[in-house]
């Protein structure tokens, strides 16, 4: 499951992240008081829609959102390091991959 992490005392509570959510994970909130007294939001996700698209992390002016991705959503990350592992055929024929001889 793909989530996010709001750093609670980095926020300020701009809310900028709130409209980018296309799912409203993001909400304001009045129940927490950080370090600098003042309201970070909260993310909500209880049917794990987010899918870490990173709307709200490139938004925030003060990078107090961490994005994470679900492993198993994104399955080419196995295929690249197999592929890297292999030898590459150049025109016909087979020469040992460059970066397998570091």
């Amino acid at each position: 499951m793909s989530y996010i992490v709001i750093l609670e005392d980095e926020c300020k509570g701009c809310h900028l992240c709130i409209p980018t959510c296309k799912f409203s994970l993001i909400h304001s909130t009045n129940s927490k008081v950080n370090k600098q007294g003042l309201y970070p939001v909260e993310f909500l996700d209880p049917d794990g829609k987010c899918n870490a698209c990173m709307l709200c992390a490139i938004v925030c002016p003060d990078v107090a959102i961490r994005v994470y991705r679900d492993a198993r959503k994104s399955k080419s990350a196995g295929l690249v390091k197999e592929n890297e592992e292999r030898d590459v055929k150049v025109a016909g024929v087979s020469a040992p991959n460059p970066k397998s001889m570091d």
